[in-house]
């Protein structure tokens, strides 16, 4: 989560950076660093470990699995998402304006309050 957040910010600076300069070279290949190396592994472990553990605890039978089971994959496809990101930053491609990356950085913090409170306090 800390990486995806990360990224929102990068992401925020890049749009702001002028198309092909210095400053926006150098975002680039700070933004796919840690997509490469920390966002994608923690993403296929989250893919591989969330369904066991859950079937290990057996939590399939609770009633707010299902639930708890969208918000990961919402924040599978940001990570899809991002790595388009990523890539269109790296070809210096159209982006929008920066607002709307500041808007799009709320998504991450808000999914993951989300999850936490249906793991901590299973409410149905």
């Amino acid at each position: 989560m800390a990486a995806l957040l990360y990224l929102d910010r990068l992401f925020v600076y890049n749009a702001d950076a002028r198309v092909g300069s210095e400053l926006s070279d150098t975002l680039t290949v700070i933004e796919r660093k840690p997509l490469k190396g920390i966002v994608n592994a923690a993403m296929a472990a989250m893919s591989l470990t969330g369904p066991l553990l859950a079937y290990r605890l057996e939590y399939w039978l609770s009633p707010w699995l299902p639930a708890k089971m969208a918000l990961p994959f919402m924040v599978s496809a940001g990570h899809r998402y991002f790595a388009v990101l990523v890539s269109t930053f790296g070809k210096d491609g159209p982006c929008r304006r920066a607002r709307f990356y500041r808007v799009v950085n709320e998504v991450p913090t808000g999914l993951m309050i989300a999850i936490v409170v249906l793991v901590a306090f299973k409410p149905f």
